[in-house]
């Protein structure tokens, strides 16, 4: 069983096996009739990507360890490793004729390569992209390719020449796929709809208003009768050939809409869910199999901390806990992002399909659930000064919400990309963005444009602010963490002592900084005195950090929760599971 939520999905030819690939960084074979499994590998960091052969023959599964391994399918042997890439692979596949694996990585790498399968040799090493290059679809000699900034460049498999670019659309697009009998190709895009396009002449065909955001899967069925695709609205639906909605199928509430495969007979969907197993759907009955379903473990996604030093916790499982002990559940959905008053008595949970969930403590009632409309809640933060949480969500909306009216009071939307970090304080908002923005706002004049602080162009993934150094810090992908005056919001320093992307930050009462990054390391420089120190704390990455007084507590994907102080000391203040322990077991 996974301990952590299944990236990658694939199921072979015959309908036999379902092989997955987790952020627990495992590999696992399943049979499809009897639910056993078996552990093929285990990769250094969490699995991606996975693909099967035309032939069969092969399975490759491509890692943010910045590696693609690959499996003989009958001896289920590791035939061969390929190092090349210098960020996460983000995408992996064959050609047509496996002679080629076409992979893409992330921005600080940004490449799209082609090796030969045999020799391991990269044959073209594809540079026009500057974002991360989230999927790749092959038309004889062509190859397409997606990214971030919302190109589709269409270029030559064997010179790397561009031919063309689809784009640049105004937003990222995470999947592209296609039919080589019908000549088609399909771009989903992240406002929710469906591009299509002559894959010959390049020519615009039509737009299919699929999703309201974020499709993440389109894939096609073995007979091409049937299209399927999956959004962050938490949606699967199901399609004819002709973009014809057929069904609509019954949402799961562990499912994640990033990897799906059918049966080669088209009566069942198997997905990707944040649970131990995936899930499958009967497409006949258009019901979900529950039978066999596995709960998700309590990965840690993110903290917040009272005033009391109260550790509250969203997780993959759903349940909403505030030191470890359990408060309740509303919908078993995962949770991406809570906050927590500063008494400790009031928390509020986000969660994957939108909706936040307001709880008292001292009852464990739940006092509202309030749906949003942008999208998974990736932020939330209690703001002293109203009495308010402010809520950022994947479609780059800011919500106030308005504790003593139980309701959304404004909302503004303050980037082009989804909010992955906020600062509230008296005067300003700042929001990161994953489209390599961070914003200032005047909280009192949300009509005034924002300042925008000139870095990292990349995904920025926090946002800090320290009252007694008045800085404003950020972290991104690109590994370098950024301070700022917050008065005249000129840059005052940096330091990129990281060697993997960087998820978090915090400064503690005294203005020292703290950033995590997803590999379990923690960085700590004290400003005031000019010293910068790099410890691991955690076996997985750290999902986020807050501050209590001089130290700041840290959350991991491996479901500890950790103290560190400013002297390096790092004590595990409680634990939800154990991730490690059960990698080394399983």
């Amino acid at each position: 069983m996974h301990t952590g939520p299944l990236r990658a999905l694939v199921m072979d030819s015959k309908g036999k096996y379902v092989y997955t690939g987790g952020y627990d960084k495992k590999l696992f074979k399943w049979n499809f009739q009897t639910g056993e499994s078996k552990l093929l590998t285990r990769h250094n960091h969490l699995i991606t990507s996975l693909a099967i052969s035309n032939d069969s023959r092969y399975l490759i599964s491509g890692s943010a360890d910045y590696s693609i391994r690959l499996f003989d399918l009958e001896t289920e042997e590791l035939v061969q490793t390929y190092l090349g890439h210098t960020d996460d692979v983000e995408f992996a596949t064959f050609t047509s004729d496996d002679k080629y694996i076409i992979s893409t990585s992330n921005q600080h790498d940004g490449r799209v390569l082609v090796w030969d399968v045999n020799s391991g040799k990269i044959m073209v090493e594809f540079t026009e992209h500057k974002s991360s290059v989230k999927s790749v679809w092959t038309f004889g000699n062509k190859v397409f390719s997606s990214d971030n900034d919302g190109n589709v460049y269409v270029w030559n498999i064997e010179t790397g020449r561009v031919i063309d670019n689809l784009g640049p659309y105004d937003c990222d697009i995470d999947i592209v796929n296609g039919r080589v009998e019908e000549q088609i190709i399909y771009l989903g895009l992240d406002n929710g709809s469906v591009d299509v396009y002559d894959a010959n002449s390049h020519e615009f065909i039509r737009t299919i208003r699929a999703h309201d955001i974020g499709i993440k899967c389109i894939k096609l069925s073995p007979s091409g009768k049937l299209i399927l695709t999956a959004a962050y609205d938490h949606k699967v639906k199901i399609w004819n050939k002709d973009f014809e909605l057929i069904a609509t199928l019954p949402a799961y509430m562990y499912q994640w809409e990033v990897g799906f495969a059918f049966t080669p007979d088209e009566k069942y969907v198997v997905g990707c869910t944040f649970g131990n197993k995936y899930c499958v759907w009967d497409l006949e009955k258009n019901e979900l199999i529950e039978e066999g379903m596995k709960n998700c473990t309590p990965s840690i996604n993110d903290i917040a901390v009272s005033g009391q030093g109260d550790v509250a916790t969203a997780s993959d499982d759903g349940v909403f806990r505030i030191n470890g002990e359990e408060l309740g559940a509303i919908n078993g959905v995962l949770n991406n992002a809570v906050g927590i008053s500063p008494d400790g008595n009031l928390a509020v949970w986000g969660d994957h399909q939108g909706e936040i969930h307001i709880i008292e403590r001292a009852t464990k009632e739940l006092v509202k659930t309030i749906p949003l409309d942008s999208g998974p809640i990736n932020s939330i933060v209690f703001d002293k000064y109203t009495h308010s949480f402010y809520v950022g969500s994947y479609g780059g909306m800011i919500y106030k919400v308005n504790i003593n009216m139980l309701e959304v009071e404004k909302k503004f939307k303050a980037n082009d990309g989804a909010i992955k970090g906020m600062v509230i304080e008296e005067d300003i908002i700042v929001s990161g963005s994953s489209g390599g923005q961070v914003h200032v706002f005047d909280k009192h004049n949300l009509n005034k444009p924002p300042v925008s602080l000139v870095g990292s162009s990349f995904i920025i993934n926090d946002v800090a602010f320290s009252k007694k150094l008045n800085l404003i810090a950020t972290v991104s992908r690109d590994k370098v963490v950024r301070i700022y005056n917050a008065n005249s919001y000129t840059l005052e320093g940096i330091h990129n002592l990281h060697n993997y992307s960087i998820k978090t930050l915090s400064f503690n009462s005294e203005g020292v900084l703290f950033a995590g990054d997803y590999w379990g390391y923690v960085s700590i420089w004290d400003i005031q005195n000019h010293t910068k120190d790099l410890i691991k704390v955690a076996s997985n990455g750290i999902s986020f950090m807050d501050s209590y007084k001089d130290q700041v507590i840290a959350g991991s994907y491996d479901g500890g929760v950790y103290t560190i102080s400013s002297t390096k000391e790092v004590t595990e203040k409680f634990r939800l599971f154990d991730q490690e322990k059960d990698l080394q077991t399983i």
